[in-house]
């Protein structure tokens, strides 16, 4: 918000001074994110070869109509939760998405993806840090390694162990069956030897 006045022989001769003025006003974009797990919308991913995290961009304050871009890196976060820097794939490449989107509002959303290999990140935690900007100049980031709303943890994938053959059944329904014929032949034994006697 900008206010003027106007000095003339060292008194103020005019004011504008309109905290509702539109014209004086001047908006900064805003951003703020959430990660998680594009299969379930958690905050955790298995460590499997190929994982996807969806980092959900808010923005606000943007200018309609025209054209900014959102661009985004997976960090590592470290052992003492510091930020251990950009997470990068077996090339050495960073893990990165970007995309290019013209607002019809000022307030929004935007969807960023980022597909990494989390196979060797057992018990790691990946945190999304954004930077928006528009006409190459930079107007909002959002970085904060501490924010649990940007951070993905990697889990250890469920054992795999033997597995009962599908049968379509119930297994303590079909354990329940079996009781009962072995019950059943028992009691007719019985009925047997009894009528042999006799």
């Amino acid at each position: 918000m900008a206010f003027e006045e106007g000095i003339q022989g060292g008194r103020r001769v005019a004011v504008h001074a309109d905290v509702a003025d539109e014209d004086q006003t001047v908006t900064f974009p805003k951003v703020e994110t959430t990660a998680s797990d594009k299969a379930d919308g958690d905050h955790q991913v298995e460590a499997a070869k190929t994982q996807t995290v969806v980092d959900q961009v808010e923005c606000t304050n943007l200018v309609p109509g025209k054209e900014y871009t959102v661009d985004g890196t997976l960090r590592l976060v470290a052992d003492d939760g510091t930020d251990a820097g950009v997470l990068s794939d077996a090339s050495g490449n960073k893990v990165a998405a970007s995309k290019t989107f013209t607002p019809e509002a000022a307030d929004g959303y935007v969807d960023l993806e980022f597909t990494f290999d989390a196979s060797g990140l057992v018990g790691r935690k990946v945190v999304a840090f954004e930077e928006l900007s528009t006409a190459g100049v930079r107007v909002a980031t959002h970085a904060d390694i501490t924010d649990e709303d940007q951070t993905v943890e990697v889990k250890t994938p469920p054992a795999t162990g033997e597995r009962l053959p599908n049968t379509g059944q119930d297994p303590i329904a079909l354990g329940l069956v079996a009781a009962g014929l072995s019950t059943g032949a028992y009691a007719l034994r019985r009925v047997r030897r009894h009528d042999n006697a006799e």
